[in-house]
């Protein structure tokens, strides 16, 4: 009975304890806390080709819920997922988290996701492989128009669009800097390893004190138009003359914070000392020494005397080689004759050196002295070289079989290049004892005419050909190209570009060639097309409407067939080459349109087998594109805009609203196109190409092509390196930097950030960045 009572007392207590709280396990303690604010972790750029990683502070709590949506349509309920995005773009990635009571917190995060990979160490517009980048030549193609050394590695080389390179190898690796500028840069010259300036095009100027990793622009006072090919003379770190190529002197001596004019006209050379030498066919040798460089005759010419060449050492030293006329000699009536300076100038002596022959008749196409004793002169296809002040002159037995002479490049007291008029390059290095040929490659397609530089570097021989410069480690004998482009591709543009995916691609060219990659651009394989040629200008287009089945014009031998996406194409037995074709387009896999230059206007029902002609339009057509078999429109000089819409049969004139020549026509859909054309044409249609208005973009280049990735984005392109785009569907239109001055002549773009773009002399530009 006691037990019973007992055992009902501790069941009260029991109760009475877990209402007081008391004993209530983990339920008790209640849902998972959430703070206020969720955080998302993740780089906001990624790369298509990688996976990114998402996390939140929250870490990994196994009593949380998380839920993500990746924005492509893809979710994870992870609480650190890893996802990749299979396309280019932005997404709107969203985390929402639910605790066990059900309460919930929700975070946003913008990714964007870039095929980087395309573009990997290349030079680019941009910082950080953004903007749009060289994939084709390779490092750059921009003409090079000028290198510089302070020693026997270190280089800066300077050209087209504000392109700024450097090596630390002698010339064998090139990287970027950034120069800050898109204006062609003509001169670089350094006065150590850390200081230097370049200049160049439109009175730009920069200046450099960290080796060229950053550079500052100053303004050196010259008008647009006698800017043209600056050249610089570094004298020491804060000491710079700059030349324009219409003869303009600016002078700084305080590192470029002020520039000053010299009077008179382009100085010949600039000594240690700042002091400035002119040199002028008949108007003698003048010097200037005072802060003005206000420049004083010091050697005048006379009757019967002309000046044609000049060498200027140093402050005191200085040489003229001209011609005397000797009545009464009538063996030799011009005889070379030299003027020698020790003293700056106050006095000269004149001196007719026996050595030199009847070469007075000629005048020298190399001149130059390296000290107060040596020099050379190289004049009628005969090299001297004089060890005594030029008093006298001993010729120097050349190598055969050179031909005749046309240009030496001297490099310094024992080092000579000479290049003959057959192309063939030599060079020696003990002041002409021994000759080395420098067998360039493609020689035989180097012209007389191209600017020849020879530089001994760490990394051997570097020679600049026309715009190609070539590095040789075995003094010659082997070549690699490491700046310029393919000498077989100096003629025609990249004219039409098509990619079946970001991946796969091909670029064909208005001189014959094709190119195609498999890696987005890392790599391009290059192959001549058969029975194409070239005499400048004829258009180049690429469809395809599957993977395998396609069309291409190229190389003025009319419309081309492929049907295994590329490999290899043929011109069908029943169809006519024609030409002067200048577009085609097929509205799908049979029915196609083609018209030449003549305005007549041909089709074909059979993918391109047979084409009949429908109709004749106006001389002078250059663009084509239907809408569907029945709608289409032409465009050509003069603004001229053409509309059909029975299939071609009949045309009738549509106001442009332009009158420039308009050379490419696109349809983004059965209502909206685009047709570009000389100086800045864009015109556009949003009614099949009934009516035309001219949008405005900021250019004069002359457009070449425009591309629409969707309803909104959109890319025009041009001369000069020009690139336009749009991401309002063309209302506004913003100038993009391509990183050249490259004519362009295409564009293709895969989504709306990746790219390529193509130009003269197989330029191809890739952006993954949307050009941005």
């Amino acid at each position: 009975m006691r037990t019973n009572r007992l055992a009902g007392v501790l069941s009260g207590l029991c109760l009475l304890l877990s209402g007081c709280g008391g004993g209530g396990g983990d339920d008790a303690a209640g849902p998972t806390p959430l703070p206020p604010a969720v955080t998302i972790s993740s780089a906001s750029s990624v790369d298509v080709d990688s996976a990114a990683q998402f996390s939140s502070d929250l870490g990994s709590s196994s009593k949380l819920s998380f839920k993500w949506d990746f924005g492509d349509g893809s979710s994870s309920t992870e609480a650190q997922p890893s996802h990749q995005y299979a396309t280019a773009g932005e997404f709107n990635v969203t985390l929402t988290v639910t605790n066990e009571s059900g309460e919930t917190r929700t975070a946003a995060f913008k990714v964007t996701a870039s095929r980087t990979a395309m573009v990997k160490s290349a030079v680019c517009s941009g910082q950080a492989q953004a903007g749009w980048c060289w994939q084709r030549p390779l490092p750059v193609g921009n003409v090079i128009e000028d290198i510089t050394f302070v020693d026997a590695s270190n280089g800066w080389a300077v050209g087209g669009g504000g392109q700024m390179l450097k090596t630390s190898d002698g010339g064998l690796n090139w990287t970027p800097q950034a120069s800050g500028v898109t204006a062609r840069l003509s001169s670089v010259r350094f006065s150590n390893s850390m200081t230097g300036w370049a200049a160049g095009d439109n009175g730009t100027v920069l200046r450099t004190v960290d080796g060229g990793a950053h550079w500052t622009q100053q303004a050196a006072g010259f008008n647009s138009f006698g800017s043209t090919g600056t050249s610089l003379t570094i004298i020491d770190p804060s000491t710079a003359v700059l030349t324009s190529g219409y003869g303009e002197v600016r002078y700084t001596k305080n590192s470029g914070n002020d520039w000053l004019p010299a009077s008179g006209p382009s100085p010949a050379a600039v000594a240690a000392n700042g002091t400035l030498w002119y040199f002028a066919y008949y108007g003698g040798v003048l010097k200037s020494t005072d802060p003005a460089h206000t420049p004083v005759s010091v050697l005048p010419s006379n009757w019967g005397t002309s000046f044609q060449a000049a060498s200027f050492v140093n402050d005191s030293h200085a040489w003229v080689f001209g011609t005397t006329y000797d009545s009464g000699d009538p063996a030799t009536y011009y005889k070379p004759t030299l003027w020698r300076t020790v003293d700056g100038g106050a006095t000269w002596s004149q001196f007719v050196p026996p050595s030199l022959g009847s070469s007075g008749y000629y005048s020298p196409t190399g001149f130059r002295f390296f000290s107060a004793t040596n020099g050379w002169l190289l004049i009628a296809g005969t090299l001297y070289r004089t060890t005594d002040a030029g008093t006298t002159w001993s010729a120097l037995t050349l190598p055969t079989p050179a031909g005749a002479v046309y240009a030496g490049e001297f490099i310094d007291d024992n080092t000579l290049a000479l290049r003959g008029q057959d192309g063939a390059v030599w060079l020696t290095r003990d002041a002409g004892g021994a000759w080395t040929r420098l067998a360039v490659p493609g020689e035989a397609t180097q012209s007389m005419y191209d600017a020849l530089r020879v530089r001994i570097t760490a990394a051997g021989v570097l020679l600049s050909y026309g715009s190609r410069t070539y590095l040789s480690a075995d003094g010659g004998v082997s070549w690699q190209r490491v700046l310029g482009g393919a000498p077989e591709e100096a003629t025609g543009a990249l004219s039409s570009l098509w990619f079946f995916d970001a991946k796969k691609g091909l670029a064909v060219s208005d001189a014959g060639w094709l190119l195609s990659t498999a890696d987005a651009g890392l790599t391009w394989t290059r192959r001549d097309m058969p029975n194409s040629y070239y005499y400048g200008g004829y258009a180049s287009r690429l469809q395809f409407s599957s993977s395998t089945d396609g069309w291409m014009l190229s190389g003025g031998t009319g419309i081309k067939r492929t049907t295994d996406g590329g490999q290899s194409w043929w011109t069908s037995a029943g169809s006519i080459p024609d030409s002067s074709i200048v577009d085609f387009h097929f509205v799908d896999a049979n029915r196609g349109f083609n018209v030449n230059y003549n305005g007549d206007l041909a089709t074909s029902t059979d993918a391109g087998q047979t084409w009949t002609k429908l109709s004749t339009l106006r001389y002078g057509v250059a663009g084509l594109r239907f809408i569907n078999a029945n709608e289409g429109v032409v465009v050509g000089t003069n603004g001229y805009v053409a509309r059909t819409a029975d299939g071609g049969l009949t045309w009738s004139l549509r106001p442009s609203g332009v009158v420039d020549h308009l050379r490419r026509v696109m349809f983004q859909t059965a209502t909206v196109g685009w047709a570009v054309g000389t100086s800045g044409t864009l015109i556009q249609t949003t009614d099949g190409g009934m009516t035309w208005r001219r949008i405005p973009v900021p250019t004069t280049a002359d457009m070449n092509d425009v591309f629409f990735a969707d309803a909104l984005h959109g890319w025009a392109v041009g001369t000069g390196g020009a690139v336009v785009s749009t991401s309002d569907g063309g209302a506004t239109w913003t100038l993009q930097p391509s990183g050249t001055n490259r004519n362009l002549a295409s564009a293709y773009f895969v989504d709306t950030r990746t790219g390529w773009l193509g130009g003269e002399a197989g330029t191809v530009l890739a952006t993954a960045t949307a050009g941005h």
